[in-house]
């Protein structure tokens, strides 16, 4: 899925990958389903805010799920490439 999401102390969007099969071509970052970023926001629907702690960070970040939409492949000069 390529999800967006907007990190509530800062507005700032972040849009990548969730997944665990998808770095090699991706344009975006990977973010595993087993990251804590990942475990937030899976299930999450658009507009549901969430929480995750961060390793070596003493408070929660806070964030609202924008959008997640399928992945369509990687893509080889501006086409999808064949898998």
């Amino acid at each position: 899925m390529v999800v967006t999401i907007r990190h509530d102390a800062t507005g700032n969007t972040e849009t990548f990958l969730l997944g665990r099969r998808f770095g090699e071509g991706a344009d975006l970052p990977v973010y595993s389903t087993l990251s804590p970023i990942g475990r937030a926001v899976l299930g999450a629907r658009p507009g549901e805010r969430r929480t995750a702690m961060i390793p070596h960070d003493t408070r929660p970040i806070s964030m609202t799920l924008l959008s997640a939409v399928p992945y369509p492949g990687p893509t080889v000069a501006g086409r999808q490439a064949a898998l």
